[in-house]
């Protein structure tokens, strides 16, 4: 009897103890849990911290942070560059007879031949517009980088040089004559002419280089044989 009230005594005490244990443990795994969360907390009123910092205080010279906010502002000005980029290569001309998208500089579909809306085409300032399609090219362009039509020269202004003293011309003055050189001038170089672009399909009606997957002339609309 008193054998079976010793093993009834120390299997409590060893229930006690896996109780207590598994309770520690709960415990254990709430605590942690709390303290994730505040550090995540914590995280995020510090990213809040840097946005109110960066707000008030970009502009300021001579802060700690000075090399920082530069490095923010000229990462900007990047994007700023590159959003510009990046909606002219995704803007697209919509064909009102088939849906399909159209360069902006397209002038019929590529997919059903129906002329497309006018639009002036973008290019830059100051450059040289294509006689045969209207695309703007670079000032310095021999070809048109659309239809690569050839673009007319530009003139450029001749360099004036200065007049030199006749020789046997009398230099007032005791000592010797002082050494004229000839000043020295630039021969202006002609800019390089890119290259044409590859050769394709053409239209057989406007001579306009065309892609693979165009069914139709871009400059005249007629159809690809």
């Amino acid at each position: 009897m008193a054998l079976f009230e010793k093993m009834k005594d120390s299997l409590t005490i060893a229930g006690q103890e896996v109780a207590q244990k598994t309770k520690n443990a709960t415990e254990g795994v709430r605590i942690s849990n709390l303290i994730k969360a505040n550090e995540r907390m914590i995280e995020k009123l510090t990213y809040q911290v840097g946005l109110q910092c960066v707000k008030n205080h970009m502009q300021e010279t001579g802060s700690e942070y000075e090399s920082l906010f530069a490095e923010i502002r000229r990462l900007r000005s990047e994007n700023q560059v590159y959003q510009e980029e990046l909606r002219r290569a995704t803007a697209v001309k919509v064909c009102p007879q088939c849906g399909v998208g159209n360069k902006m500089t397209s002038k019929f579909c590529i997919g059903c031949g129906a002329p497309l809306p006018a639009q002036e085409a973008e290019g830059p300032a100051g450059g040289k517009r294509c006689p045969k399609c209207g695309t703007m090219n670079d000032e310095d362009a021999s070809f048109c980088v659309e239809c690569g039509t050839p673009m007319p020269a530009v003139e450029k202004p001749a360099v004036e040089k200065p007049e030199m003293p006749q020789p046997g011309a009398e230099i007032m003055g005791d000592g010797p004559a002082p050494e004229i050189q000839e000043p020295m001038v630039e021969e202006a170089l002609a800019p390089e002419a890119p290259e044409a672009p590859a050769a394709g399909y053409t239209c057989r009606n406007c001579g306009t280089p065309l892609e693979d997957d165009m069914l139709f002339c871009i400059n005249c609309g007629t159809k690809r044989e």
